[in-house]
């Protein structure tokens, strides 16, 4: 019976007071929780044990003919009868001529072929613990089947062997910067190569070709950006209690800074190229010292001069030498190796043999000088 405040209501519209209520007995259900859960548990890891054990089983004693492997199975679990089973335990279809039965290789039940799986043989020598023999790896074999079941805790299996592997996400991400690191820096020593080249008037390099590899440094300081932002940001957005502090949140902070630096220091004072009437005419300025050098050297030795095939790609003709002196021979001589080197499409013979050209050239110089 409720016990109220006032024993009688005043009138039709009193109200009466809320009854005084007294807390029940309590009882913690946790304990019994885990222990149920870790039951659970135990079973469900000793049932993947197992089905490894199996597969290791299966896998050692497996011969590429078909009778042999399927007696080899069946000695290591043995299969369920087809007498027994009329429909499919996973679907609950029957079974008929186009459905038929399958064994899994793992725990011999049956089920149809559109709920049973396969399992290749690299994922089950992954899934293994044991090193695989060299037989084991050369010979063709066909996949294991397998039940939903069974693959499901194969999954399981799967995961937690990765994850015990697997590198840390940051450390990821840092392979990553480091990879689009070392590429700009290779890229940019190409990009320089073909600046140098090209400001000189020489015709090594095309000027489209420059643009692109400026256009993907760009593009690389880009993704650089991203990823060192990823990188600092990384952990910062989940609970308080999982985010980065003190060594972990200052290592993300210096590897963001070292990129910003790489940026600035590399990528972001890429020097200009030239236009096309820039480069028409300092290749023509180029020409033009190349043939007064080779003419006063021809009328100086008495040599006959001949037109012949140009040298470079934006080259129609230039002048070649026939003379006695060697260090005028040398010249010509690399002037065809350049042309050959050039048409074969091998840049760094092309730039090597240019250096070499610009020695002998400022031997030759060397030479005239001294014999005035």
């Amino acid at each position: 019976m409720y016990e109220y405040e006032d024993d009688e209501f005043e009138g039709a519209g009193a109200t009466a007071v809320a009854p005084k209520m007294q807390p029940g007995a309590t009882r913690s259900l946790t304990s019994k929780f885990r222990e149920f859960r870790s039951e659970k548990m135990d079973s469900y890891n000793t049932d993947i044990n197992k089905l490894v054990i199996r597969l290791e089983k299966l896998m050692s004693g497996i011969s590429t003919d078909a009778v042999k492997r399927k007696a080899h199975e069946q000695a290591v679990v043995s299969w369920l009868d087809d007498s027994l089973v009329n429909l499919c335990p996973s679907c609950g279809c029957s079974f008929n001529i186009t459905r038929r039965k399958h064994h899994c290789r793992l725990c011999g039940a049956i089920t149809c072929n559109s709920c049973s799986h396969s399992l290749s043989i690299a994922d089950a020598l992954k899934l293994s613990s044991k090193k695989p023999s060299e037989e084991i790896l050369q010979m063709n074999l066909p996949d294991f089947r397998v039940c939903a079941p069974c693959s499901e805790r194969l999954e399981h299996r799967r995961q937690k062997v990765e994850g015990k592997t697997a590198r840390p996400i940051i450390c990821q991400f840092y392979d990553k910067l480091q990879q689009l690191q070392s590429d700009a820096d290779a890229l940019l020593k190409d990009y320089l190569k073909m600046h140098s080249s090209l400001c000189s008037g020489e015709s090594i390099y095309d000027l489209r070709e420059a643009k692109t590899t400026r256009l993907y440094l760009v593009q690389l300081a880009e993704k650089i950006e991203q990823t060192s932002k990823s990188i600092l940001i990384l952990g910062t957005k989940s609970n308080e209690e999982s985010a980065p502090r003190g060594r972990s949140l200052r290592l993300q902070q210096s590897i963001r800074m070292s990129a910003s630096n790489f940026i600035r220091d590399k990528l972001m004072c890429l020097p200009s190229l030239p236009t096309e009437m820039e480069l028409q005419t300092m290749r023509q300025r180029l020409q033009s010292g190349i043939s007064s050098r080779l003419n006063q050297a021809g009328g100086s030795k008495s040599a006959r001069v001949m037109q012949g095939a140009g040298w470079g790609t934006y080259t129609t003709s230039s002048a070649v030498v026939e003379t006695d002196d060697p260090i005028l021979q040398q010249i010509n001589l690399v002037r065809g190796y350049i042309e050959q080197a050039m048409e074969a499409g091998r840049r760094d013979e092309v730039c090597s043999l240019q250096e070499n050209l610009k020695l002998l050239e400022s031997a030759y110089e060397q030479q005239q000088n001294h014999s005035v």
